[in-house]
């Protein structure tokens, strides 16, 4: 069960990532995936995995940016 839950935008969460040293932000089918990376083996790397829980597709048409219009639901 999940005591809060917000909605944050996708394309907010690349800026926010792309800002950051040893962090980076994927997303595939259903998932934003959002990993800080320790050293250069991989093999200490933290992985958060949040659902996609909504697409609205028209701003993506807008912004001309596949992230645009994905909402996450990460969880608190």
């Amino acid at each position: 069960m999940v005591a809060q839950a917000f909605l944050v935008g996708v394309d907010d969460l690349q800026e926010m990532y792309t800002e950051l040293e040893n962090y980076s932000l994927s997303v595939s089918g259903a998932s934003a995936t959002i990993t800080r990376h320790k050293d250069g083996n991989c093999l200490n790397d933290v992985s958060f995995v949040f659902p996609i829980v909504a697409d609205f597709s028209v701003l993506r048409a807008l912004h001309k940016n596949p992230e645009s219009g994905l909402q996450a639901c990460p969880h608190v």
